[in-house]
C-alpha cells in the first residue's frame, strides 16, 4: 500500500478514536462541568498521530477532531471559544511531533513528556477561552483565578491522569504494532 494513504488511513482511524472517546465523556459523563468540559481521553490518539506522522498530520487531525467535535457538543458560545476551545486546543496537539524522534519505539518519557504538553496547551487553550470569553460565569470572583483553577483545572487534570495511566499501559503494545508497521 502506498506510505501516504496508510499515512492518512491511520491518521483517520485515530481521529475517529479521539472523537469515540469524546464522546463516551460526552454520554457516560463522570465529571461534567456546568459551561462544558469533562474527563476524556480525547489527546491520546491526537499525539499518537503527531508522534507518528509529524507536525503537519498532527494540526490536521487536531484541528479535524475540533471541529467535527464541536458539532457534538451542540453549541458554540462565542466565535472565539471555536477558535480557542476547539481549533486551537486540539490542533495545538501537532506540537508533540518535537519528541516525534524517540517517543514511539524507544523512551517512554518522551511519550509522557509529548502527552504532558499536549495537556497542558489544551488547559491553556481552554483557560484563556474562559478568561477572554466567559467572564460572566466567575460570578464575582476573579475571572483568572475561576477559569485557570476552579473551571479547567478539576476536569482537565483528571483527563491528564487518565490518559497519562492509560499511555503507560498500552505503551509496551503500541511499540509493538508501530514497529511492525514501519
Amino acid at each position: 500500500m502506498n506510505k501516504e494513504v496508510l499515512k492518512l488511513t491511520e491518521t483517520s482511524i485515530l481521529v475517529a478514536l479521539a472523537i469515540l472517546l469524546h464522546m463516551i465523556g460526552l454520554f457516560v459523563p463522570l465529571f461534567q462541568m456546568p459551561q462544558g468540559g469533562f474527563i476524556s481521553l480525547v489527546l491520546l490518539p491526537l499525539v499518537i498521530v503527531s508522534l507518528r506522522h509529524g507536525y503537519l498530520y498532527g494540526f490536521l487531525s487536531g484541528i479535524v477532531a475540533g471541529i467535527i467535535i464541536t458539532t457534538f457538543d451542540g453549541f458554540v458560545i462565542h466565535w472565539g471559544s471555536l477558535i480557542f476551545d476547539y481549533i486551537l486546543a486540539f490542533g495545538l496537539v501537532g506540537i508533540t511531533a518535537a519528541f516525534k524522534k524517540d517517543a514511539l519505539d524507544k523512551k517512554i518519557s518522551k511519550f509522557i513528556l509529548a502527552l504532558t504538553v499536549a495537556s497542558v496547551i489544551r488547559y491553556l487553550m481552554h483557560s484563556l477561552s474562559g478568561v477572554i470569553f466567559f467572564s460572566e460565569f466567575a460570578e464575582g470572583k476573579n475571572v483568572i483565578l475561576y477559569s485557570f483553577v476552579l473551571y479547567n483545572l478539576p476536569y482537565l487534570g483528571i483527563s491528564y491522569l487518565v490518559s497519562l495511566i492509560v499511555g503507560i499501559l498500552i505503551y509496551p503494545s503500541l511499540n509493538v504494532i508501530l514497529k511492525k508497521t514501519k
